[in-house]
């Protein structure tokens, strides 16, 4: 802030806490990729990422977002490392999709996701629990909404169904 006082400028007080937590000021982020098409490593331009996949789009954009944000995590090993997305994953492949659960798992990063369409059933996973919204499962098809929960071991996906204790029938 002494800075931008510094420079005597007629900015605003606004404008000058604007530039100092400009983090474009200080720091750069460049993104590589490598295809697979013989030509190395290139820089993730505007072009090269218009002539991209969908799915290829997505990986690009969310690798480093997701290496930034372990690598912010590391100052707080013990605390929660929580990233939370909606619809994940559109448009990348099934086997891009279980690599990329697989670099979540090894980042130690918990994904909490909603989705109509995944449920993050991949080998690469050893477990993950996943909550189904459904409605109309009473007697009556009211409009209350439930969750159903179900367990992915790294095999098989299967309801957990809980341990609930006998209930005496009070009408007895």
């Amino acid at each position: 802030m002494e800075e931008a006082r510094a420079a005597n400028t007629a900015a605003s007080w606004e404008e000058q806490l604007g530039q100092v937590f400009d983090y474009t000021a200080w720091h750069h982020f460049q993104v590589n990729v490598e295809r697979g098409k013989g030509l190395g490593w290139e820089k993730l331009t505007s072009k090269l990422h218009g002539a991209l996949s969908g799915g290829e789009k997505a990986i690009a954009l969310h690798l480093p977002l997701f290496a930034a944000i372990a690598a912010h995590y590391q100052a707080v090993p013990l605390g929660p490392r929580i990233i939370l997305l909606d619809e994940v994953f559109v448009g990348v492949d099934t086997v891009n999709r279980g690599q990329v659960f697989a670099l979540l798992a090894a980042l130690d990063l918990d994904l909490m996701l909603t989705s109509d369409h995944e449920w993050g059933t991949y080998r690469e996973l050893d477990g993950i629990a996943v909550h189904q919204l459904e409605t109309g499962l009473g007697q009556d098809q009211d409009d209350a909404v439930t969750s159903v929960r179900f367990i992915w071991d790294g095999t098989d996906l299967v309801p957990d169904v809980p341990d609930v204790p006998d209930v005496p029938d009070v009408h007895e």
